[in-house]
């Protein structure tokens, strides 16, 4: 009987464990939907998500790449693809992921060993965006036929012929072509 008794308190507990990872989950979740909800309100949509509706459509009465850049606002707790919209307006001209990663890690204040930290979140920024890449809310230049080399910046940055207007220019620095390598022999 003492057996059974463990058996059903090893059961017990491990459901319990379950149950505080799903309502973690659910917070997540809720404060996903609470950014949404913002951001459909800053783009001017009308919000239609709620907590514990069933609800899961949405209208947005703008298109995603007609945002006005005095709407963005960083917010630490929001969405990467938010961060990065932000980053993109502040700094006004085309941005590999990296360098954009290294910008959030600035504004956030964020410490540990760079490298990593900029590796993991640009990785994390390139997942992030690809619905804004799919609505066409922010486009890609690849100066070179590296894949590295590929920056990101808004359409509008671009002329008719999709050459870089004037002054929203990538920072040649940053082209992974002009980087030095060295060899081990």
């Amino acid at each position: 009987m003492e057996m059974q008794d463990d058996v059903l308190q090893n059961a017990l507990d491990y459901l319990l464990l379950v149950k505080s990872k799903l309502e973690a989950q659910k917070l997540t979740l809720d404060n996903q939907l609470n950014g949404i909800n913002h951001a459909i309100e800053a783009l001017g949509g009308d919000q239609k998500f709620q907590d514990n509706s069933g609800i899961v459509g949405k209208t947005i009465n703008i298109e995603l790449n007609q945002v006005n850049d005095d709407t963005l606002k960083y917010n630490k707790d929001g969405f990467l693809t938010d961060k990065f919209l932000y980053v993109l307006s502040r700094e006004k001209r085309f941005l590999h992921f990296r360098e954009a990663a290294e910008c959030i890690i600035e504004i956030e204040n964020i410490v540990g060993d760079k490298v990593a930290l900029v590796k993991d979140l640009a990785s994390k920024i390139s997942s992030a965006t690809t619905f804004l890449k799919k609505k066409g809310t922010i486009v890609k230049i690849r100066p070179t036929n590296k894949n590295q080399d590929t920056f990101w910046g808004r359409p509008e940055w671009l002329d008719e012929n999709g050459k870089i207007l004037e002054g929203y220019y990538y920072d040649k620095k940053r082209l992974y072509s002009n980087k030095t390598t060295t060899h081990r022999i």
